[in-house]
């Protein structure tokens, strides 16, 4: 997405909206390394806990290593009208989507595009 049309006060960013329980588990890999993603929500908290694994296979002196790596990530769930009424307080005009651009988002995600007014 170009954001020259929107000038420089051009806020944009995506969340996750309530809907279907979000439970799975994602691999990607390489030649060298490998990444595993298990995705699952606690409804009553309203948060969305992904815990990603790495792996890297380090080579030295002839001998094979796993280097291994673990994080955790707590997304907030947040309903539409919410995010919209949070910026109009703070003074931007929003609209919300589910693509940038010809990118279509997954399901449940949202994006928001913020400009402050009177700039």
């Amino acid at each position: 997405m170009d954001p020259q049309p929107y000038g420089e006060d051009l806020a944009v960013f995506d969340f996750i909206e309530p809907g279907r329980e979000m439970v799975y588990t994602a691999w990607t890999s390489g030649d060298d390394w490998a990444a595993r993603a298990h995705v699952s929500e606690d409804g009553a908290e309203g948060v969305v806990v992904r815990r990603i694994d790495t792996f890297r296979r380090l080579t030295a002196e002839g001998s094979e290593q796993v280097r291994h790596g673990t994080e955790s990530h707590r997304v907030r769930v947040l309903q539409p009208e919410y995010v919209l009424g949070v910026l109009d307080s703070q003074g931007f005009d929003s609209s919300l989507a589910r693509a940038y651009g010809a990118f279509r988002l997954p399901d449940r995600r949202v994006a928001a595009f913020a400009t402050k007014r009177g700039t």
